[in-house]
């Protein structure tokens, strides 16, 4: 027996506008629905990002965050790249084993830029 993700789930205030972020984000198809939304790889590979309309907001600090890895450009050009569509950067850590930005997607939810390997 195995398993497989198959959503990552986003509890969120808009599901519909959370969904647009990450599809223009991470070059994801977005569809917007009236109790959820969902961004898919284009390849509609798995996982795909799932997006539920909640009534709380975000209180805390994620428990589980997705860590990006720029395939095609740097960590600062793809870190000014989603300022530019919404997200906020918060902190930047250059340490032995990595670098990476944390930042903040519209919602408050945590993630990070990875620094590739070559940049």
């Amino acid at each position: 027996m195995s398993l497989e993700v198959h959503s990552i789930t986003f509890d969120c205030q808009n599901a519909g506008e959370l969904a647009q972020f990450w599809g223009a984000a991470l070059n994801y198809d977005a569809s917007v629905g009236k109790i959820a939304s969902i961004a898919v790889p284009p390849d509609g590979k798995l996982p795909r990002l799932l997006f539920l309309d909640v009534p709380e907001a975000k209180a805390a600090k994620n428990r589980v965050h997705l860590d990006i890895l720029p395939s095609d450009s740097t960590m600062e050009e793809e870190v000014d790249r989603l300022v530019a569509l919404g997200a906020q950067k918060v902190e930047v850590f250059e340490l032995p084993y990595g670098s990476w930005t944390v930042m903040l997607d519209p919602e408050g939810n945590e993630f990070c830029i990875e620094k590739p390997d070559d940049s």
